[in-house]
């Protein structure tokens, strides 16, 4: 299950450099996105049933998320649907596909609160596999990781979210994060090494960090493992590091090693890179 948010993401990349405070000449592309949703569709494009857990408005958005969701086969029947507008999340991008700037109007997961999650947690708690956006408020996290029994799976999305989780580092069986993530998580200023070590002693089960196409630093076997994904010249960003984070849990699901996974995470981000969307309606193509 994946529980998290849901937004119409609008992506505008400029074909020079961005000038601020000033028009600037670009394409845009409307698509998909919000965390949650971007993870929940690379796993159904790569054949795994998956339960959405999100907050989704009944508006002209609302409908077309969820028909959308529907053509993926993925079951809504948790969620909560509001009168509230639906999520939107709007990204400028610089010519070479890096974020700028972006802006998330996502009140509607609000929604997703801790009285609402009670009235369902018998549902909740059937299924053994959780990846939580951590968009979700304080109290919704803090109720989740008290009352989920299966493994929970988390990306750290921004330093200011990551802190969210340090209380509950213990119960985290999969922690994916930037540098300076993770840096902040385990409150080391050592090495990376250091830093995954401080977090493995706190409880975390599995720690990966990322740096952009740099190396990727993970704990297998009682060591610190690294690789490297291979060189790209991306159209756009928006939504590797979900692709990424897909991919690992597409090989959890599966029973690979761990360093499979990894490679399925490369895989799927580097599949994401090759459209300007946050997801490859293709993916499936690079497994």
């Amino acid at each position: 299950m994946i529980i998290g948010g849901a937004n119409i993401d609008i992506i505008a990349k400029a074909k020079n450099e961005l000038l601020m405070h000033d028009s600037n000449v670009g394409v845009m592309e409307i698509s998909y996105g919000g965390v949650g949703r971007n993870i929940v569709e690379n796993l159904a494009r790569l054949g795994n049933e998956v339960h959405f857990l999100t907050a989704i408005g009944n508006d002209e958005f609302g409908k077309s998320l969820k028909a959308d969701l529907k053509i993926l086969k993925v079951d809504l029947s948790g969620s909560f649907f509001s009168s509230k507008r639906s999520g939107l999340y709007l990204a400028l991008c610089e010519p070479d596909g890096e974020m700028k700037i972006a802006i998330c109007d996502n009140e509607i997961i609000q929604g997703l609160n801790p009285e609402y999650l009670e009235s369902i947690l018998d549902y909740i708690n059937s299924f053994d596999h959780f990846a939580i956006d951590t968009n979700l408020s304080k109290s919704t996290l803090d109720f989740l990781f008290r009352n989920l029994k299966g493994k929970i799976y988390v990306d750290a999305t921004s330093i200011t979210k990551a802190m969210l989780l340090e209380p509950h580092l213990s119960r985290i069986s999969l922690l994916k994060g930037n540098a300076a993530e993770i840096a902040a998580l385990s409150k080391v200023k050592g090495d990376i090494n250091s830093q995954i070590n401080a977090l493995l002693n706190l409880g975390v089960k599995r720690v990966v960090a990322t740096s952009g196409q740099g190396p990727v630093y993970y704990n297998q076997d009682g060591m610190i493992k690294s690789a490297t994904p291979l060189p790209e010249k991306p159209l756009s960003t928006t939504g590797c590091g979900d692709a990424f984070m897909s991919g690992l849990i597409h090989g959890i699901l599966l029973g690979s090693t761990f360093d499979q996974s990894i490679d399925f995470g490369f895989k799927a981000a580097s599949a994401t890179m090759k459209v300007v969307g946050a997801c490859n309606p293709e993916l499936d193509k690079y497994f």
